[in-house]
Parts: C-alpha cells; structure tokens; sequence
C-alpha cells in the first residue's frame, strides 16, 4: 500500500479503539469509492484483525462471510 495518502485521524481514531482494553467491533460505512476498504486494510497491516465485507443478501450469507472470515484467522 505505497500509495496510501492521508487518513492521520481516522488511523488515529482506529488505534485507540484497537488498543482498548475490551471486545470491540467497528463499523465503517460512508458513500461509495472513498477508500474504506483502503482505510481498513492499511489499518490492518501486521495486526490480527478480521476485516468483513457484508453483502446485500441474506443474514445467512452475511454469517458464513463471518464464519469462514473466523476460520481463516484461526487456521481451521
């Protein structure tokens, strides 16, 4: 990600909710091509971290998305 640019306070704000001590789940959501998934995945770098793109479907599909996004963190 060489071509990552700006964003300081949103990492920012990231990391302190990252470093706090309790379960924690963040939701992003904003307008369209605006580099959320970039933000994330940037974030995410040399961490442990699961990073979910839900889809408009089924709550079902949505918990498999989880579910195998879980087992690949977990190596199962």
């Amino acid at each position: 990600m060489e071509n990552f640019i700006g964003r300081e306070s949103e990492l920012r704000m990231l990391e302190r909710i990252y470093s706090e001590e309790s379960v924690k789940t963040c939701i992003v959501s904003g307008r369209r091509r605006i580099g959320k998934s970039s933000l994330l995945r940037k974030f995410a770098e040399n961490r442990r971290s699961i990073i979910v793109q839900f889809v408009r479907s089924s709550e079902i599909a949505n918990v498999e998305i989880i579910r195998e996004s879980v087992k690949d963190l977990l190596g199962y």
